[in-house]
């Protein structure tokens, strides 16, 4: 509804004198009716109007609306800048660090995260993953907390993330040096000690699943049945890794 909302907006930009930008972001989390629709105003640009697609995983974009835009890459600043940075506007520097590991070193997603109190629910994200493997909780009650946390595409892009942690981290020996300096060793460590490396291939798999349930259309679908069959196998198949 915004993408045709913004439609309407470019289109009276033909009978203004002002000149019309929009900002879009982030990009890459459109459904496919909104891709669909700012590809039809991709098609025939306004030449006095602006877009601006701003996205972490430009991968994730339709190659038709790629292939429609200038890309500009942005590096992001260095941990030497972001931590003062952070500091500076008056938080702490555990959760600053924490902030800037779940950001991807991303300093204003990093301060979102923290005014929102969302670096608080990642962590209770992380152990409730570690709790599925030794406490003994249910996917189910699991998931319920989880999806309290936050929208259900932020959910997935964390548990990806944390995926993505595992398969880095299980492929070490001295896993434990590894992570010493990483902002949520512990979490890590609970779900890693007992995990034999030769059962990397369940990591992957389930991180693919992850990858697949993020390109359906989580407006259509029921994220929460989606996200029960996912710590369903995530419990199931790694408790089964620590037993063989």
């Amino acid at each position: 509804d915004q993408i045709r909302l913004l439609i309407d907006d470019f289109a009276l930009a033909q009978h203004s004198a002002r000149r019309r930008v929009a900002l879009i972001q982030p990009a890459d989390r459109m459904n496919l009716n909104a891709s669909n629709a700012l590809l039809k105003l991709l098609e025939e640009p306004n030449p006095d109007s602006n877009l601006i697609l701003v996205c972490d995983d430009p991968g994730r974009l339709p190659m038709t609306i790629r292939s429609r835009c200038i890309a500009q890459s942005i590096a992001l600043p260095d941990l030497e800048q972001t931590l003062p940075w952070l500091l500076s506007q008056g938080q702490n520097e555990a959760d600053s660090r924490q902030a800037l590991t779940i950001s991807g070193g991303a300093p204003l997603l990093a301060l979102q995260y923290l005014e929102s109190g969302q670096v608080a629910q990642f962590k209770t994200l992380m152990t409730l993953m570690a709790s599925l493997l030794a406490e003994g909780l249910s996917p189910i009650e699991a998931r319920e907390s989880i999806i309290k946390l936050a929208s259900p595409g932020t959910v997935l892009s964390w548990l990806q993330m944390v995926m993505n942690w595992l398969i880095i981290y299980s492929a070490y020996s001295d896993r434990e040096r590894q992570l010493a300096q990483h902002a949520y060793q512990r979490e890590l460590s609970k779900i890693l000690k007992p995990l034999h490396e030769h059962r990397r291939p369940v990591l992957f798999q389930l991180y693919d699943d992850l990858s697949a349930m993020k390109r359906q259309d989580l407006d259509v679908v029921n994220p929460g049945l989606l996200l029960d069959k996912w710590l369903i196998s995530y419990s199931q198949r790694l408790r089964l890794s620590r037993g063989s």
